[in-house]
């Protein structure tokens, strides 16, 4: 089942965002490794109604943001450009609990929040990704994202680079 997050599951979420940290850090993935996502990132997501979470027999084990204003990282992007100039929303903190993970809780997380996304009238997500996180890139390009250029995160000086997905929503 998939629901908005409270701020009871705070904790239940970092664990889950521990568990990815983790599991990115030993595939050899920079993601994630300096400080972010932090609370703050999840209790700001919390106050502004975007975190969702996928809980199974009263186990939170997945986690996604779905952020329905424009993203000041994606005004620019390079080696590319985005599919079409709409309105958006975009996906971020994705992260599933390590014992299910390879379990396709992450499609179905992608899902649900293509469909509120649709149902809310807005037919375009934009997602990014670090070049070395595979199991992300794969996520996106089976589920019909397109590689559409490079962009440069603004909230950190180091490791920013960022490939940046788009994916056109039909009803």
């Amino acid at each position: 089942m998939i629901r908005k997050a409270e701020y009871k599951d705070l904790d239940s979420i970092l664990e889950i965002v521990e568990d990815a940290r983790n599991f990115l850090k030993s595939s050899g993935s920079k993601q994630w490794q300096e400080q972010y996502p932090a609370r703050e990132d999840f209790f700001y997501d919390l106050e502004n109604d975007y975190l969702y979470v996928c809980e199974e027999e009263g186990i939170l084990i997945g986690t996604a943001s779905l952020v329905r204003e424009k993203d000041e990282n994606y005004d620019e992007i390079f080696s590319g450009k985005w599919l079409n100039e709409e309105p958006y929303y975009s996906v971020h903190r994705i992260a599933v609990r390590k014992e299910v993970r390879g379990l396709g809780i992450s499609k179905i997380l992608l899902q649900y929040l293509e469909t509120l996304t649709l149902n809310s009238g807005v037919r375009n997500i934009k997602v990014d990704t670090t070049e070395e996180n595979i199991i992300m890139k794969k996520l996106l390009e089976n589920n019909g994202y397109e590689k559409c250029g490079v962009i440069y995160l603004k909230r950190t000086e180091t490791y920013n680079k960022r490939l940046a997905y788009q994916k056109i929503l039909n009803a």
